[in-house]
């Protein structure tokens, strides 16, 4: 299975001493690239559950389950809409209205499942050397 280590031992055709500081910074590249990567994979991940966890407790305030005048289910209330509402907010001007139903969340949530897509190809590109 070919990995990072097979960038350095590639030989050098023209044998100039730039070359390997190439292959060098290409491994250092993989190396920092690849954790990189994780992390915005893991706060896609976080955003995801805040969007989730949005759209459930607007579900239990309008259904009069919980009371938004306890301090802490207002304070993870703020602070749920602090993070999701400004991404969520060009989401609702091009998704049409249907009356209660709110699916901005949802496609935001697509497409930040197209957007791991596209972050876990590059991960493996980058892993097997191709990048």
């Amino acid at each position: 299975m070919p990995g990072p280590d097979l960038l350095i031992r590639v030989k050098d055709r023209t044998g100039l001493p730039g070359r390997r500081f190439f292959r060098d910074s290409a491994f250092t590249m993989t190396v920092i690239l690849i954790p990189l990567l994780q992390i915005i994979n893991v706060v896609i991940n976080l955003f995801i559950w805040a969007l989730i966890g949005s759209a459930v407790l607007s579900w239990l305030t309008a259904f009069g389950i919980i009371n938004t005048r306890n301090r802490f289910v207002d304070t993870v209330g703020s602070l749920l809409w602090k993070i999701t509402e400004p991404p969520l907010r060009p989401l609702r001007r091009i998704i049409p209205d249907l009356g209660g139903i709110d699916l901005a969340p949802m496609a935001m949530i697509l497409i930040l499942w197209f957007v791991q897509g596209v972050l876990s190809q590059l991960m493996f590109r980058v892993a097997m050397g191709g990048l």
